[in-house]
């Protein structure tokens, strides 16, 4: 799971420098990041529902529910694909998924 979790905390960071620059390279970081994450995270969701914890499965299921919506959102052209719809769901998917690793941790 904490493969997928990089590619999450990247993607907010890096919306938060398209944010501040304006510059595109930014944006197709954010993509690609995310991009990432989700097959990271179908990977680790997969694995989590054979391992068990019921409480981790959820929370990786929302987080790539989000991611996906995100990343949808960053497939849109400039300024509108990052803010402020993009940086919100880019945040929300990577504390997301920073809980369910904590969870998975636990569990």
């Amino acid at each position: 799971m904490p493969v997928a979790v990089a590619p999450f905390a990247g993607a907010a960071a890096s919306d938060f420098a398209y944010r501040a620059s304006a510059n595109l390279l930014w944006l197709n970081f954010s993509s690609w990041l995310l991009l990432a994450g989700l097959a990271a995270g179908a990977a680790a969701l997969a694995a989590r529902l054979v391992a068990g914890g019921r409480l981790p499965a959820i929370l990786l299921a929302a987080a790539l529910a989000v991611g996906t919506v995100n990343f949808l959102f960053h497939l849109r052209d400039g300024w509108t694909a990052v803010v402020p719809e993009g940086l919100i769901l880019s945040i929300a998917g990577a504390l997301l998924m920073i809980a369910a690793a904590w969870a998975g941790r636990r569990a």
